[in-house]
């Protein structure tokens, strides 16, 4: 699957490798490895076709609050939780 990488999940992805890269050095109990940024340098050959293309149009989308682990565990925040 290709995306369209905007900064905001460039930042997302750095901040998600360096917690990896944290936990796993404490868990060897090591210093924290440096930053990799190679992925970063990757990018789609010119002129690459794509079998397909999806557009997404998310503006009728509501906010949504989640609890738990599941997709069945979120709201949009103009409903109610069962049992309230």
């Amino acid at each position: 699957m290709a995306a369209d990488s905007s900064w905001r999940n460039l930042a997302e992805m750095d901040l998600h490798f360096a917690r990896s890269r944290r936990r796993a050095a404490a868990r060897r109990r090591e210093p924290a490895p440096r930053p990799n940024t190679r992925w970063r340098t990757l990018r789609s050959d010119e002129g690459a076709q794509f079998e397909r293309e999806c557009v997404l149009d998310c503006s009728a989308l509501e906010p949504q609050i989640t609890w738990g682990t599941d997709p069945s565990q979120v709201l949009g925040i103009s409903e109610r939780a069962s049992g309230s």
